[in-house]
This record gives C-alpha cells, sequence and structure tokens, in this order.
C-alpha cells in the first residue's frame, strides 16, 4: 500500500510536581490499619499513608494516632506525643497539606443533635466549657507546631434533620470564638440553610447537588469548599472516571480539595465473602 508522510511538529514542556500538592486529594483510612480480619501482615498507618502518597493522595483522617483527651475536676487535659509522631510524619516526610482534626471534635452526627464530650450534656455550660477548652489546647499546640494552616475541623459527615444542623450551628460557633480561621468543615453534600454563616468550609457533592451561583455567593461570604465524593469512585466502575475529573472540578470551580470514603473497609475475607458486614 502506498505510504503518506505528514510532518508533525511536538512540543514538549518541561515540568516538574512540587512536593506539595496544591490540591489535596484526601482519602481516609476506615477500618484499614491494626483492624484487618484476614490475619495477614498488612502495612500499619505509615505503610498506608506512604503507599498512598506514591499517588499523590493523603489519608486525611488520623486513623489510630490521636490525641489524648481527659477531663479532671472540671479541667482538661491533653496527651499528643503520638499525635505529634504521626502529624509530623505526614508533614515534613510525606508532604501533606491538608488533615482533618482528631475525631475527639467530630461533633454531630447524620441525624442526631451534639455528641457528649465527657458525658457533659451538650450545651450545658460545663460541656460549652470543656469542648472550648480542649479546641483551644488543641489549637495552641497545632499553632506552637506551625501546623494551624494544615488543619480543617470535620465537625459533621452528611446531616440529615433539622436537629443536627441547630447542632451544627451551635458548636460551629462555638468554634468561631477560639479560632475564627481554622475553616469548620461539614460534608452536606447540598446547600443547608441552617448551617450557611455558620460553618466556613462545605463538602459539595460533584454531579450539581450544589448550585454554582451559590458557590459563588459563599465564597464572597469568606466560604471554602471540598468536593465530597463516596461510591462515585470504585475498584469495578472505572467508566465514570471521576478520580481523573475531580482536579479538574476543583480548578474550573475554584474548589479547594477533594476527599474520598475510604481507601480501606476490611469486615471479611472479600475471596470468601461477597459482602462486607455493616
Amino acid at each position: 500500500s502506498d505510504k503518506v508522510y505528514m510532518p508533525v511538529q511536538v512540543k514538549v514542556w518541561t515540568l516538574s510536581l512540587p512536593d506539595k500538592r496544591h490540591i489535596p486529594a484526601l482519602y481516609d483510612l476506615r477500618s484499614g490499619p491494626g483492624k484487618n480480619p484476614f490475619g495477614d501482615n498488612l502495612p500499619d498507618e505509615q505503610g498506608w499513608s506512604r503507599f498512598l502518597a506514591q499517588y499523590n493522595v493523603a489519608t486525611g483522617m488520623l486513623a489510630e494516632a490521636q490525641p489524648g483527651f481527659t477531663y479532671k475536676n472540671g479541667k482538661v487535659y491533653m496527651e499528643t506525643k503520638a499525635f505529634d509522631e504521626i502529624v509530623h510524619f505526614f508533614l515534613d516526610e510525606l508532604n501533606y497539606s491538608m488533615l482533618y482534626t482528631p475525631e475527639f471534635f467530630y461533633s454531630v452526627g447524620w441525624f442526631s443533635g451534639a455528641i457528649p464530650v465527657f458525658d457533659l450534656q451538650p450545651y450545658s455550660p460545663e460541656y460549652t466549657k470543656a469542648w472550648k477548652d480542649a479546641y483551644g489546647m488543641f489549637i495552641d499546640h497545632i499553632t506552637q507546631k506551625g501546623w494551624r494552616k494544615n488543619f480543617v475541623l470535620y465537625l459533621s459527615d452528611e446531616p440529615r434533620i433539622p436537629l443536627a444542623y441547630h447542632a451544627i450551628a451551635r458548636v460551629a460557633d462555638m468554634a468561631k470564638e477560639v479560632a475564627p480561621d481554622v475553616p469548620i468543615y461539614v460534608s452536606s453534600w447540598d446547600y443547608i440553610e441552617e448551617i450557611a454563616g455558620h460553618i466556613t468550609a462545605w463538602g459539595i457533592g460533584a454531579q450539581g447537588q450544589f448550585p454554582e451561583e451559590l458557590i459563588e455567593e459563599r465564597k464572597k461570604a469568606g466560604d471554602r469548599f471540598i468536593y465530597t465524593t463516596d461510591g462515585q469512585q470504585c475498584l469495578d466502575t472505572p467508566f465514570p472516571a471521576t478520580e481523573r475529573l475531580m482536579p479538574w472540578f476543583c480548578f474550573k470551580y475554584g474548589v479547594d480539595a477533594y476527599e474520598f470514603w475510604g481507601s480501606t473497609w476490611w469486615t471479611v475475607n472479600p475471596w470468601k465473602y461477597g459482602w462486607h458486614t455493616f
């Protein structure tokens, strides 16, 4: 057959990725390190985090090394040795740029009001003081370490009822009194009028649940945005390719980061059972 020769001109860009990513991808560890039911010798939290970091993914949540909070005679105490070690590893060795605050400050459930701390009744004077004291101690600590800019207060995940909205508003206002500059995050998916003006970082769905005009309106009020994803990213559904589209969505709509639930979830042996325990 006849051959056809066509000139091709190629422009090659010399690019290098920065050590710290401008768009964090947070894929948290869930039932992972130390909780594997198979009895295999799997990596610990640092091992999994190092593996994920090769693909520019951060774990976001601290799965194991939490600061310890205790309460005695109306006073809060905090112990941070293990916490400091893992955060130093995340920020200084793996170059994470964003982390969620410890689970202690996750304060409102899907279908509930505020979660008690130290068995103190939510919104009581004792509860309010203890929560703010603990949060203040934590903020002071990460400020002294130079980590304040890296943390986001994860307040609630997928609240669904007015009781939860009311609780988010109250606790968010408490957090603002302590550290108004630290983002207060709720993965709401949709716009929720009752929490607008209280939280400062929205976890929004990438399928248009949060109207673009409201994104711009809340940005003018100083709010930030993170895309939240769930079942849209699965090993057996590659064609939607949302994991490839998320950085482009972030760039187009001015969204700071995206997060995914979650990178590990072991309950039973998948080679033996076709389900997991709930």
